[in-house]
């Protein structure tokens, strides 16, 4: 069954790259994944159901999707028998029966991709955290890893050779494109309120910039540009 468009030798990469003290804790877990249909959700699913098949895990992942049925239309490999698909929005998706052991929060609103408003993005992100963390509080799940951005910083100062964690820059507000970054810090709060006032364990990757299958070409990502200009 072909299960990726993922070249081997990355999923392979991404194996060897995980100790086997760290992937163990993924044997026989169920995992709840919002935004598993975009850029990085994809390569998350790809990666996991090919650590499933070489690590042996028998992971299960549960998949919050707006349309299933169009996303598998697009993407039938992944009409895959360890996934299972959960009709709903980010901000009003139903409970799914059963318990969890860990929760992936990916999901974004992103203006050109999706043609929608700035606002939506920034209420999607807020709305949309707030659900994925009340779904997680009630299923106690071990851990959630929210997929944070490093539009959080905003611009990076042309001086600053590297951004730090400490870093205290934001996005532009005077910028209505600012609420992506706005809407990842905003969520980012909502992470250390839950982790605080409800003992959430959280944790928070900030992703800058990636390159690989399933980019879109011909949106506002400049290497995507540039390979479709190539082409």
């Amino acid at each position: 069954m072909e299960y990726s468009r993922i070249d081997n030798q990355d999923l392979s990469y991404i194996s060897s790259s995980l100790e086997d003290e760290i992937i163990s804790k993924l044997r026989g877990t169920r995992i709840f994944i919002t935004g598993g249909t975009g850029f990085f959700g994809k390569w998350l699913l790809e990666s996991l159901l090919y650590l499933n098949k070489e690590r042996q895990l028998n992971c299960s992942l549960v998949v919050l999707s707006r349309n299933p049925k169009s996303f598998l239309a697009s993407y039938p490999y992944f009409d895959h028998p360890d996934i299972r698909f959960h009709s709903g929005d980010i901000k009003t998706f139903a409970d799914c029966e059963g318990p969890f052991n860990y929760c992936i929060h990916a999901a974004a609103e992103v203006a050109a991709l999706q043609q929608t408003s700035e606002l939506d993005v920034l209420e999607a992100s807020y709305e949309g955290t707030k659900r994925v963390l009340e779904f997680s509080k009630n299923k106690n799940v071990t851990s959630v890893l929210y997929v944070s951005s490093g539009a959080i910083y905003g611009r990076q100062p042309p001086e600053l050779p590297r951004t730090s964690e400490k870093y205290k820059g934001s996005p532009d507000i005077g910028l209505l494109n600012a609420s992506y970054g706005e809407g990842k810090r905003l969520a980012e709060y909502l992470c250390n309120y839950y982790s605080d006032k409800h003992k959430l364990s959280i944790k928070i990757a900030r992703c800058f910039a990636f390159i690989g299958p399933h980019l879109p070409l011909d949106s506002h990502f400049a290497c995507g540009n540039f390979i479709l200009n190539g082409l």
